[in-house]
């Protein structure tokens, strides 16, 4: 069952939501925030799939520079290549508590899928944007996943990596996957090469929802997604 604690509760509830945890002051409600609510306890749920067994590898060195669900881009979920069928699996981004690094308090977001390791990455917004780091060590640099001004054309790299381009490239968008129809989506597209490999990944967050479906594609082609199938957000 479909879990939308926010889809009815109208923008009102969603400042109430997020006006603790924003990384604001004053309960000043940062842009990012309602694309992506940091709150303990909230937590959704993906159907993960990976199409593609020839880039499965590609896939696994590409791990480290995803920015966010990096387990998608991940050949150990058990790909079906006998058959070269489709390999699924479920994936859970769980905000299980907060954390100080560097004088600043960031979100724990773990990652959890069967039979894989588990992933932690921390989270929190600022005046610039959602910023995600990939460890707590305090010389690990974040990098943005959103990033003002929330308009079409607004482009960023990662501070480790200039070829790694992210831009946003469609706002107010409405789209539909397993867990219901989304209006005011923004949608983020990141690409960069690897090893003689272009990659693209196209992402969707839902206005006071957070990320609902995300696509790995190589040279063109459709390797592996996640889609929202289920949520739950605290509503204080």
């Amino acid at each position: 069952m479909t879990t939308r604690l926010l889809a009815v509760l109208g923008i009102a509830c969603i400042v109430a939501v997020i006006a603790g945890g924003c990384g604001g002051s004053g309960g000043e409600v940062l842009p990012a925030a309602v694309y992506f609510p940091l709150q303990q306890t909230n937590w959704w749920r993906y159907d993960v799939t990976n199409y593609d067994v020839d880039t499965s590898g590609v896939l696994a060195q590409m791990r480290a520079r995803r920015p966010l669900l990096g387990l998608i881009a991940n050949s150990s979920i058990a790909v079906k290549a006998a058959q070269d069928e489709p390999a699924t699996g479920v994936l859970t981004l769980s905000i299980s508590g907060s954390v100080e690094i560097a004088g600043a308090q960031w979100f724990e977001g773990v990652e959890v899928m069967a039979g894989m390791d588990t992933t932690t990455r921390y989270y929190r917004h600022d005046a610039n944007g959602l910023a995600v780091r990939d460890t707590a060590a305090q010389d690990d640099a974040p990098y943005y996943r959103i990033r003002q001004p929330i308009a079409e054309g607004t482009t960023w790299t990662l501070p480790f990596d200039e070829t790694y381009v992210l831009k946003i490239v469609g706002v107010n968008k409405t789209l539909a996957v397993e867990a219901g129809s989304f209006t005011n989506c923004l949608q983020i597209e990141e690409t960069t090469s690897w090893e003689g490999n272009d990659y693209k990944a196209v992402n969707w967050f839902a206005s006071g929802t957070g990320l609902i479906l995300t696509q790995d594609y190589f040279d063109g082609d459709l390797a592996g997604e996640a889609e929202l199938s289920s949520y739950g957000l605290a509503v204080q």
